[in-house]
Order: structure tokens, then sequence, then C-alpha cells
């Protein structure tokens, strides 16, 4: 409720006051009157008070009319193309913003792949060299039985024998492959005459 309507609601009751007041005087000298003549109590019918408020009165006695404002009317019918283009203008940048995030979340998703292919890449790398590792260790174990092998015979079947052997051994190429780090070197190691 608004100020207005206390305040209405207020007069409303102190009116009310005043005709019960006032119509009680008139009403004891009536029904006196009223007795004397024909004996008997007369029923006063009182009609309640009907409250309206101010509004509603001069509502119904106005007029009807429209005003008009014509700054804001021409400001309303000259507006509908520049709305249009701030609706349109609204909706690109809307646009372009969800097209920014879908950008970003493709990014986002293609570093996400790309470092996993990464870490694919340096598994299988490291697998790849300790194979490599293993089958040099396995072949450097063959040379060195080889070796032990050869002077095995050699302090068997005499030193002459063991001379023949060195000197086809002289001539023949050995090949080692090194592992350092992340290299493998090979070295060929080749018996010359002087």
């Amino acid at each position: 409720m608004g100020k207005k309507e206390k305040q209405d609601k207020k007069d409303a009751r102190k009116e009310n006051a005043r005709r019960k007041e006032s119509n009680k005087p008139a009403a004891s000298k009536q029904s006196s009157s009223s007795s004397s003549s024909k004996g008997g109590k007369k029923n006063l019918k009182v009609k309640p008070y009907s409250f309206k408020p101010k509004k509603q009165h001069l509502q119904k006695n106005r007029e009807e009319f429209i005003e008009y404002d014509d700054t804001r009317r021409q400001d309303y019918l000259t507006g509908f193309h520049k709305r249009k283009l701030e609706k349109i203008k609204a909706a690109k940048a809307r646009d372009a913003k969800i097209e920014r995030d879908e950008k970003r979340e493709a990014r986002k998703e293609k570093r996400s792949k790309l470092s996993e292919v990464k870490d694919d890449v340096e598994h299988i790398e490291a697998i790849a060299e300790s194979r490599r590792l293993a089958k040099l260790a396995e072949s450097n174990q063959e040379e060195e039985e080889d070796i032990y092998s050869e002077d095995f015979d050699a302090s068997i079947r005499g030193p002459a024998v063991a001379s023949k052997v060195s000197a086809l051994s002289s001539k023949r190429v050995e090949k080692k492959a090194v592992a350092g780090g992340k290299k493998i070197v090979t070295v060929t190691i080749e018996d010359f005459e002087m």
C-alpha cells in the first residue's frame, strides 16, 4: 500500500465517524417525534458509506486525451532502423565470441593431442634404443667368445697353428659398435702392411 492509499482509508474512517455522529441526534429527534406520532420505533435504514478514491472519480469525469511528446514519438518512429542495426550488431558480437571460444577449444585439443603423440614417440624411441643396446651387448659378447675360443684353440694346437690363425686374423676386418649417449658409433679396424 502506498502512502496515498493509507491516507485515503484514514480519511474514509473519519468521514464515517462524522456521519454516524451527525446521524445520531437527527435520528433520536426523528424517533422521538415519530414515536410520539405512531407510538412505536421506526426502523431507520442507514446506508453504508461507499468509499470512492478521488482518482476514480476524476477519471470518470475526465475526457480521454492522448498526449504526444513529439521528440519521443519521433525517436520511436525513426528508431526502427537503428534498433534493427543494434540487434544485428549484438548478434554478430555473440557469434564472434562463440567462434573465438571454438577456436580456443580446437587449439587446446590440438596441443593435448600433440603432447600425447610426442609422449608416445619418446616412449617408442626409448624402447628402440634399449633393443639396440641389447643387440650390441649380445654381439659384443659373441665377439668376445670368438676371441677367447681362438686363443683357446691356439693354446691347444700349439704355436705353429696359433701363428697361422693370428696371421689370418690380422688380415680380417674388426667392427665394433660403441654406444655412447644417444648415438652409436661403429669402429672398423683393418690391418695394413708397411
